[in-house]
């Protein structure tokens, strides 16, 4: 097994550090432009958990089942696999995926990018399964991979922005003061 800074200095790691510089750039350029239009987007720092309450159905369920998938998802990259447990928690994250996939298809009346990106990781995320019941490993730990990294991490970090209801939770407070984006 290799270790961290290994993987840090191994094939490929100068495209992931490429990828991790473009995702960080952009991330602090989108809540640059949002903190222009919210300057009190940092005014109730803390948890708010009433802006769970104050939300639709599907958004209560497309936060909580993004949480537990970022949460899964890291647990089970970090963990040994070929296990019974990575088999276990591997459905189990599936199934989270599915619920977060579902609720954003069911968050809004006409089709967006949340919900075309939630039809390409339903279609992901079943090849990956594909790959790991036919015992292709690679092809299977290299769309985990991006799943993970890419679907949850990366897009649920685009969503904590000023004036989503992501942000609300944690920096807000109430939709008066992020302007319920």
């Amino acid at each position: 097994m290799s270790t961290l800074r290994q993987r840090l200095r191994g094939p490929g790691a100068s495209q992931a550090w490429i990828a991790v510089a473009i995702v960080t750039v952009a991330y602090v350029a989108v809540v640059v432009d949002r903190l222009q239009d919210l300057p009190d987007a940092f005014r109730g720092f803390g948890f708010h958990p009433q802006v769970l309450l104050h939300a639709s159905w599907s958004t209560q369920v497309h936060l909580l089942a993004g949480f537990v998938a970022m949460a899964l998802g890291v647990l089970q990259l970090r963990a040994p696999k070929g296990t019974p447990r990575h088999r276990a928690l591997g459905y189990a994250w599936a199934t989270v995926m599915l619920a977060l996939c579902g609720s954003a298809l069911a968050m809004k009346q006409h089709v967006g990018l949340l919900q075309i990106l939630a039809v390409i990781v339903i279609g992901l995320l079943g090849k990956a399964v594909w790959h790991a019941r036919r015992h292709e490993v690679a092809q299977h730990a290299h769309l985990m991979r991006v799943l993970v990294l890419g679907a949850t991490l990366a897009v649920g970090l685009f969503t904590a922005v000023p004036g989503r209801i992501s942000w609300q939770l944690f920096f807000a407070g109430s939709p008066a003061t992020a302007a319920g984006r």
